[in-house]
């Protein structure tokens, strides 16, 4: 019974570490941009059922030139 209960330890732990290696993110890192800080302020209502959102961003361009970039 202890060798079944290891097994069926050692298989979940297996399918965690797989599944875990799977969901990693794959966005482009840009090498160009360091994100030095940030914050988000979310404001729901419920009697207008909107949502309005506010973000502050402080970026470090390390290269001269960049025109653009995604966040």
């Amino acid at each position: 019974m202890k060798f079944l209960n290891n097994y069926i330890i050692e298989k979940l732990l297996f399918a965690f570490l797989l599944y875990n290696s799977t969901v990693a993110d794959h966005y482009k890192h840009n090498i160009e941009i360091d994100i030095q800080y940030y914050t988000f302020k979310i404001t729901l209502s419920d009697s207008t059922a909107a949502i309005t959102g506010e973000a502050e961003i402080k970026i470090k361009f390390l290269s001269d030139g960049i025109k653009k970039f995604d966040l």
